[in-house]
C-alpha cells in the first residue's frame, strides 16, 4: 500500500490520488533537518521532488504559502475555494 510516513506515524491525505501502475514509489527517505520534500497530491502523475536530482530543499528557499484551493478535480468539489489559513 502507499502511505506517507512522517515521524514513523502515517499521514492521512484524502486529498491524494494513486493509479493503477503508477510511478508513487519512492524511499523509504528521511528528511534531513532543515529540508523539505515536496509532493504533489496526484502523486501517481506528478513528478514531483521524488524525480528530482536532489529532491530536498531548504526551507528557507520557500517564499510563499498556499492559501486557498483553487482547482480540485474531485466531484463534487468541497474543497475547492477552501481557505487553507
Amino acid at each position: 500500500k502507499k502511505q506517507l510516513i512522517v515521524n514513523d506515524k502515517p499521514v492521512r491525505e484524502t486529498y491524494v490520488s494513486y493509479e493503477e501502475g503508477g510511478f508513487a514509489d519512492f524511499g523509504p527517505e528521511r528528511v534531513p533537518e532543515g529540508k523539505v520534500l515536496l509532493l504533489g497530491d496526484n502523486r501517481d502523475n506528478s513528478r514531483d521532488a521524488r524525480f528530482w536530482p536532489k529532491p530536498f530543499i531548504s526551507q528557507d528557499r520557500i517564499i510563499g504559502k498556499a492559501k486557498l484551493v483553487y482547482w480540485n478535480s474531485r466531484e463534487p468539489s468541497e474543497r475547492v475555494g477552501l481557505s487553507l489559513e
